[in-house]
């Protein structure tokens, strides 16, 4: 019991709710999360380590202070960014002892928004994208915490049987509409992506189906584009006929100009609200430019070593089985979003990318007999979430080799 009101707790701040209360608390509590996460690894002996990532995080979190201390930024901006950039550090060990854990984490930081955005169109009365209220956060982060959830409910549905099956599908089907709902371009681009990656991945046939499928689509894009409710329904989601403000290309040509002027130690933290306020920005909306821009090239090089050895993770999973590439896509999905936003300024999403990469690491771990097709192993129904239970597929009965002691990962 302790274990799912700690998941529920957490699922609140990561999901956004907690901002409606204080802003600060969801960043200093997600990130005391993601550095407990880390130190709870710490305490238990079959836990594996990812020095690269751990001596990454120390590295961004000392270079940012020298940031800090050369330009004499505000005492409140630096603690920011050094909570921001230490949330890091629980992507940099995982244990199948907190396996249960994450994944209850990430079961209820899809339901919490998927119910909220349906009931916010409801009360709308139909799709108004970008006009969903009743959580703390933008719609960028709204979608891209489903979709990063989103393969653990397939995982779970792939196994499941009769009436718990539909209910899945049905889950599922409600969260991509609900992500639609958001009508956050990004957020719409990545289901799409996510999507047609699997499809492409999951069997031959299913591949041969969504490339004609594909074709069709382009051989007549320009009719469809012309078709007045087509045309409708994309406008409605910005994605025809809308000009932004401010161009993502104008943000990051400014930010350039000021990484240029100090590439080696940035503007420090706080920075960027300064310098792009005349566009009326407070961020330069991508991860890597916003790490050079308050703290530096190297701090940003650093970040961009993280994300790599992270999306290893999918690669890998390419080359061993469906479930296994399944696991690694909220990898892709927080990749997706950090392209167009500032992830990197949101601890939370930190923190369901530290569930989602736990998760993975946990699945690509598992011995390839554990790791059949799904059409020959399945389940009659969902796991139970006990403290015992360490995995999605049946538990594994003989022990792993190494596990009596903690595993380096460079």
């Amino acid at each position: 019991m302790s274990i799912t009101v700690t998941a529920l707790f957490l699922s609140l701040m990561a999901s956004g709710v907690t901002n409606l209360m204080s802003t600060y608390f969801t960043v200093a509590a997600s990130a005391l999360a993601s550095m407990c996460f880390f130190g709870s690894c710490m305490l238990r002996t079959n836990a594996r380590w990812h020095l690269s990532i751990l001596f990454a995080t120390i590295l961004m979190c000392i270079i940012c202070l020298l940031s800090s201390e050369y330009h004499l930024s505000p005492v409140n901006s630096t603690i920011d960014i050094l909570l921001c950039y230490s949330s890091l550090i629980g992507l940099a060990a995982m244990t199948p002892d907190l396996g249960s854990f994450c994944r209850r984490l990430m079961v209820f930081s899809f339901v919490i928004p998927v119910v909220i955005v349906l009931a916010e169109t409801a009360k709308n009365g139909g799709i108004e994208a970008w006009k969903i209220g009743g959580l703390g956060m933008s719609p960028n982060y709204m979608a891209a915490h489903i979709n990063m959830t989103l393969p653990l409910l397939v995982a779970y549905a792939a196994q499941a049987q009769g009436m718990v099956r539909r209910y899945l599908w049905t889950a599922i089907l409600l969260g991509a509409f609900a992500v639609f709902c958001i009508g956050s371009r990004n957020g719409i681009g990545t289901l799409v992506m996510m999507l047609l990656m699997f499809c492409l991945f999951n069997n031959k046939k299913t591949a041969v189906i969504t490339c004609v499928f594909l074709a069709l689509i382009l051989m007549r894009s320009d009719d469809i584009i012309q078709n007045p409710y087509v045309n409708h329904l994309l406008a409605k989601f910005r994605l025809v006929g809308f000009e932004a403000k401010t161009s993502r290309s104008v943000i990051w040509s400014i930010s350039a100009q000021y990484i240029q002027a100090s590439p080696w130690i940035g503007i420090g933290p706080g920075g960027s609200e300064k310098v792009l306020r005349v566009i009326d920005i407070n961020h330069a909306h991508n991860n890597v430019i916003q790490i050079a821009l308050e703290s530096g090239i190297p701090v940003a090089l650093l970040y961009t070593v993280i994300i790599c050895l992270l999306l290893l993770i999918p690669a890998r999973g390419l080359f061993r089985t469906r479930r296994a590439f399944l696991a690694g896509l909220p990898v892709i999905a927080y990749f997706m979003v950090s392209l167009t936003d500032n992830t990197i300024h949101h601890p939370e999403t930190t923190l369901l990318l530290v569930a989602c990469v736990h998760e993975a690491r946990r699945v690509m771990r598992m011995p390839s007999s554990e790791l059949q097709d799904w059409h020959v192993n399945t389940m009659s129904k969902l796991p139970q979430f006990s403290s015992t239970h360490t995995g999605i597929l049946p538990k594994i009965k003989k022990r792993i080799p190494g596990a009596e002691r903690g595993r380096v990962i460079g």
